[in-house]
């Protein structure tokens, strides 16, 4: 006992150690992204703000869809006056288009108490997913935002326009019917959504308050793509819409972590120069800076274009360890929507993989019902185990000096 407790405060030494660390130089590699980010003082909210004096739309390039630290920064945005006196509705990619008329009811109920408002909401967010369900937890923390928004803002109202294809959970009888309906989604799921959105972003222009706060994550935010192989695909939301509005559409990113590999971008350039820089938090286009220069990474290595050729311009809101993934939905499955979440469930699995997946509700709930955060760390570790050269810092570190 005595050597564990010794073993133990030995590691949380050398980890203190290594925290306490100061900067004390920089590799010469990173030095021009440090001299730009130096030179910058406009603030993420301020600089996208100033994105709906030149353009009518604003995608949102959204990382991890857990990441709720993105959503703080939304929360902030929407109370900002120079943004719901210009915005009306937020679009998102997340939802079937066909629950917007009943979300919108209750999130602009002046009448409803915060516990009629939770049961309501959950109602809908129980069938918004073809996939079955939706775990994340910042896409109800967005509902509630707006929601409490509306209630202290009763002349500016906001909706939000889910604009995913509709489905319906009630027309899946077996699953045949899963398969067909989910197949043609997923078919045709990025023009689905550009589609109902060029339809009502048409329906409000003209109107006051009609610029428009687009939310989609990667890939779908893309303008375009090209690989390595020559393949050209502008089958993305992002690139139907850039067809159809050109520069009337702004395209950003929240800085970003590659996807599948959970790594920093440019190698750990761009982290580190932020981390020497103490993660000042600013806004800046991505023409005529060094950042644009490098290779878009987030998604694929096999890409060649660069971030200025997919995106105007990117907002550090926050260090990457400071990202925090939300997973679960208090009172998600209750009593009287087991059966029915088993039964969703047991179609998705055939569907996709031929056999059905036997569950119980007692594992379900715990998954489902249990509200949890851990950061990108948490991820890392336990993706690449013992080979700390693939952890984040140590990856960010290399290009920095230390006393």
């Amino acid at each position: 006992m005595k050597t564990t407790i010794l073993m133990f405060m030995l590691i949380w030494s050398c980890l203190n150690l290594t925290a306490q660390q100061k900067i004390s130089g920089y590799s010469p590699e990173i030095e021009p992204y440090i001299g730009f980010i130096k030179e910058k003082q406009t603030s993420p909210a301020t600089y996208l703000l100033e994105k709906f004096k030149t353009h009518d739309v604003i995608v949102f390039g959204e990382r991890d869809h857990r990441d709720i630290t993105q959503y703080y920064f939304i929360e902030k945005l929407i109370y900002m006056e120079e943004f719901y006196k210009q915005v009306s509705v937020i679009y998102t990619e997340v939802g079937s288009s066909n629950y917007n008329d009943t979300l919108n009811k209750i999130l602009q109920n002046q009448f409803l108490s915060e516990t009629e408002v939770d049961r309501k909401l959950l109602e809908i967010y129980r069938d918004i997913s073809y996939q079955g369900f939706w775990e994340k937890y910042n896409f109800f923390y967005l509902w509630k935002t707006v929601f409490h928004f509306n209630q202290s803002h009763p002349e500016y109202p906001i909706s939000i326009k889910m604009t995913s294809h509709p489905f319906d959970w009630n027309e899946i009888t077996d699953t045949a019917v899963c398969r067909m309906k989910t197949n043609e989604i997923e078919k045709n799921y990025d023009e689905a959504m550009a589609e109902f959105f060029i339809k009502n972003f048409e329906e409000n222009e003209g109107k006051e308050r009609s610029k428009a706060f687009v939310i989609m994550n990667y890939p779908h935010s893309l303008r375009k793509w090209a690989s390595k192989k020559g393949d050209i695909i502008e089958s993305f939301f992002g690139s139907y819409i850039n067809k159809k509005y050109s520069d009337r559409v702004c395209f950003l990113i929240v800085n970003p972590y590659t996807i599948n590999s959970l790594q920093p971008v440019a190698h750990g350039k761009w982290d580190a120069a932020f981390k020497y820089c103490e993660y000042k938090n600013i806004g800046f286009d991505f023409r005529n800076s060094p950042f644009g220069k490098d290779t878009f990474d987030i998604w694929s290595e096999n890409g060649i274009l660069s971030f200025e050729e997919l995106y105007d311009g990117m907002i550090y809101i926050n260090p990457t360890s400071e990202c925090e993934s939300v997973i679960g939905i208090p009172n998600f499955i209750d009593k009287k929507f087991a059966k029915e979440f088993v039964r969703r469930i047991e179609l998705r699995s055939y569907a996709y993989r031929g056999e059905v997946i036997k569950t119980k509700i007692r594992w379900e709930k715990e998954y489902c019902n249990n509200k949890r955060s851990h950061t990108i760390q948490f991820d890392i570790e336990y993706m690449y185990g013992d080979d700390k050269s693939k952890y984040f810092e140590n990856v960010v570190n290399q290009w920095l000096l230390f006393e």
